[in-house]
């Protein structure tokens, strides 16, 4: 499906025609979608479909084939990943997002690399915009629950003071109150400014909470539109989602 959506020089991201995957392995195919400044963007689908994939190559992890890629209007299908965040753009994977053995102060620290000073100010931010962290701060992360490891991997994401946040299945195997706390986070960073986009396994919540969004399926974009419309659509929901009926 070819994405049409004109969000002019607001974009930050556009891709176009991008095929991918994982050595000479095919996942994606001719994947078009833009994310527009200061926007809440989803990719929803089933499983197995190709999100986190696409998320891996946008960031250089996984294996760019073909198609174009540009940030701020600048190509980057060959950059390298410590290149992307030096260029303010930061990746949050759904595992091993955190160092287990280190402490929450410490985690925050080694995501302070690009930073030369006001370190322990940037730490502070963090500890006020997820203050369940303070107390903690030099606990092992091992020892903290899914959702309390979830804002030290978002926080420690934003000590490289990003203006693009990148998260793949933020909220997955949380229970349902992280699920909102991590969601309303979300929302909250957008409107501190920041630019993101996400893939989500809990499509209501997301969707209720993003500007606009893009259905995968089997390693393409068979559907793109606003978030609320999408929400909406029984057979989308029926179809791809996993909905009973449309709320």
């Amino acid at each position: 499906m070819t994405e049409d959506r004109n969000i002019g020089k607001k974009a930050i991201l556009k891709v176009n025609s991008l095929d991918g995957g994982y050595g000479k392995i095919q996942i994606l195919y001719e994947i078009s979608l833009s994310v527009a400044k200061e926007e809440i963007v989803t990719i929803i689908g089933p499983n197995g479909c190709g999100k986190s994939t696409f998320l891996k190559v946008l960031t250089g992890i996984a294996n760019y084939f073909t198609g174009e890629i540009s940030y701020f209007g600048y190509p980057i299908m060959d950059s390298k990943t410590s290149d992307l965040i030096k260029m303010g753009m930061s990746y949050v994977p759904q595992v091993d997002n955190v160092f287990p053995d280190l402490t929450i102060r410490e985690n925050l620290e080694l995501g302070a690399f690009l930073q030369e000073d006001n370190v322990d100010d940037h730490i502070e931010e963090i500890f006020s915009l997820f203050p369940d962290l303070y107390p903690r701060r030099h606990d092992f992360a091992s020892k903290l629950s899914g959702g309390q490891r979830q804002m030290l991997a978002l926080g420690r994401a934003l000590m490289t003071r990003p203006r693009f946040l990148i998260l793949d299945e933020p909220t997955a195997a949380l229970s349902p109150s992280y699920v909102d706390m991590i969601l309303e986070k979300i929302t909250e960073l957008r409107e501190l400014g920041l630019t993101l986009l996400l893939v989500e396994q809990n499509a209501k919540s997301a969707l209720s909470r993003s500007d606009y969004a893009y259905v995968f399926s089997s390693g393409k974009v068979v559907f793109h539109g606003e978030a609320q419309n999408i929400l909406k659509d029984p057979e989308l929901g029926r179809k791809f989602l996993g909905f009973v009926k449309a709320e």
